[in-house]
């Protein structure tokens, strides 16, 4: 087959059964895309050098991690990796247990092509490829964890290798941050930067958490790990979701302090919008005492999903609190000249009791409020439920 290009080989289905391959390179000479399923991968280190695509899915690897880098080094026009669980759970094996003769690979791996990458596996092999892997081309950076018994909480501090920027330039100019963090679903952080904010690196704990892992409670964790890992001062939109009430007050206001350049915040989920809205209080008035600026100065959009995937869920509780502190903030800003926001949507929910208070405050919050932003988009339900996290 000396003329093939392009080579996909799908294996038995069975679990029990697995293909192998003997290919050569005197075989396939001009092979650039190699795609294995239920596979033994080809022992030859030639036919993998020439490759600008290589994927193995449900494919084995006969030797060990240490060869397996020692023939991606090789592949320097390769601009596409894909590799799944069957593979690098092996691997994550090999990294907490290596033989005592094996010496482990201490040289940076650079790819100088490669702009797609997707990666599934236990966290011990993700962290060791993204801390030895460099890829000054990516532009596309997906990260599945299968989740290891002792996994104590879906944090990305716990995948992401130290100044991973170094090895992913676009990280180091962030333009969007998303979080999603909820308990029973996938875990995921998105991450868009580069020169046009189009390159994307996306976390995502695949499986779903275990019932007794807080989920909720690691949104924090994770919102303080993405500040603490990358710079987010060029990050112009920000969309969190979950349980954001979690989030302490000290947390939400060194966000607003971090992201400086921050336009648009789209929040969705449920619990109360005080803390967010406090931070935000707070982080202004900081910013204010330190250089007579406010904090988020081109902040122009504070925005709630009007899309619930599930009405009973992704609902934010009204309180009295909030009102002043959103009224309060507002005009301070304004007195300080800042830019006005130009959009701000409040969807709140109301118990009987806080709707029947807050009459009087609400008309003139609304009226308040809209002499103070662009554009003001608030809706008002009476809850049909007791409310609860």
């Amino acid at each position: 087959m000396p003329a093939l290009e392009v080579l996909l080989l799908h294996g038995p289905y069975y679990e029990s059964e697995i293909l192998d391959v003997p290919l050569t390179h005197d075989l396939v000479p001009r092979l650039t895309s190699l795609e294995l399923w239920n596979c033994i991968a080809p022992r030859e280190a030639a036919v993998y050098t020439p490759l600008r695509r290589l994927a193995f899915l449900g494919t084995k690897w006969a030797s060990s991690y240490d060869e397996f880098l020692d023939v991606l080094c090789n592949c320097q026009a390769l601009e596409y990796l894909r590799l799944d669980e069957e593979l690098l759970d092996s691997f994550a094996e090999e990294l907490a247990s290596p033989p005592s003769d094996i010496r482990r690979r201490m040289m940076p791996l650079n790819l100088p092509r490669l702009k797609t990458v997707e990666f599934s596996g236990q966290r011990e092999a993700l962290f060791h490829l993204l801390a030895t892997i460099h890829m000054p081309q990516a532009t596309t950076v997906e990260l599945t964890n299968c989740l290891d018994d002792d996994e104590p909480g879906p944090l990305i501090a716990r995948l992401l290798a130290p100044d991973p920027q170094l090895r992913i330039p676009f990280l180091a100019s962030l333009r969007t941050v998303s979080l999603s963090c909820w308990d029973g679903d996938p875990f995921e952080v998105s991450l868009h930067g580069g020169p046009d904010g189009n390159a994307r690196l996306s976390v995502d704990y695949g499986m779903v958490h275990n019932e007794l892992w807080p989920g909720n409670s690691y949104l924090e964790h994770n919102l303080v790990a993405i500040m603490n890992i990358f710079s987010v001062a060029s990050v112009h939109t920000l969309e969190v979701e979950g349980c954001l009430d979690l989030v302490a007050v000290e947390t939400w206001h060194r966000v607003f302090l971090a992201f400086s350049s921050l336009r648009t915040l789209h929040v969705k989920g449920r619990g109360t919008l005080d803390s967010l809205w406090l931070g935000l209080s707070r982080a202004t008035a900081a910013s204010l005492e330190h250089d007579g600026t406010a904090c988020c100065p081109s902040l122009a959009e504070i925005c709630v999903d009007d899309r619930p995937r599930v009405a009973s869920r992704f609902k934010f509780a009204a309180t009295a609190q909030l009102l002043e502190t959103v009224r309060g903030v507002l005009n301070a800003r304004a007195r300080a000249g800042c830019m006005r926001v130009k959009k701000l949507q409040l969807y709140l929910e109301y118990t009987d009791e806080l709707w029947d208070q807050t009459c009087e405050l609400r008309e003139g919050f609304v009226e308040d409020v809209k002499a103070l932003v662009g554009e003001l988009d608030y809706r008002e339900a009476i809850s049909k439920g007791p409310y609860g996290r």
